[in-house]
């Protein structure tokens, strides 16, 4: 295997562990470009569709559809392998530039209202990201 398969490979391990830790749990969008949030009370139906170059979810938002960026919606494919990463509490969809994030005290975080380790995510993430650990 060549350095290219062996990160696929990784990086299809990496979205399969995430899977059932996000499954079912409140998550919170953060836009990587102005650090705005969405919360989303719910995340279902994660699922990875190779054979179809995609990644599937669904979200029950608090805020309301107007509120929302018009390609934020309930339902979400990003294009994989291309444009999902994977990191510690995260993922990401690089089309975008959006972070869904589902680690417990963030999220717990922002449902009171505190967003203040928005910054320090994205920090990190960037960081994560050009250490080449994405979707590790």
């Amino acid at each position: 295997m060549d350095d290219l398969e062996i990160a696929e490979v990784m990086k299809h391990a990496a979205v399969l562990a995430m899977i059932p830790l996000a499954e079912g749990r409140p998550a919170v969008h953060v836009d990587g470009g102005d650090g705005s949030v969405f919360v989303c009370r719910r995340v279902s139906d994660l699922r990875l569709a190779p054979e179809e170059c995609c990644f599937y979810g669904e979200c029950d938002w608090a805020d309301p559809p107007e509120a929302r960026p018009d390609e934020l919606t309930d339902g979400m494919a990003i294009s994989y392998p291309d444009c999902l990463e994977v990191g510690p509490g995260w993922w990401w969809d690089a089309y975008f530039d959006w972070y869904f994030v589902y680690e417990p005290a963030l999220v717990a975080r922002s449902l009171a209202g505190d967003h203040a380790w928005v910054a320090g995510l994205l920090a990190s993430a960037d960081a994560h990201m050009r250490a080449g650990r994405g979707g590790a």
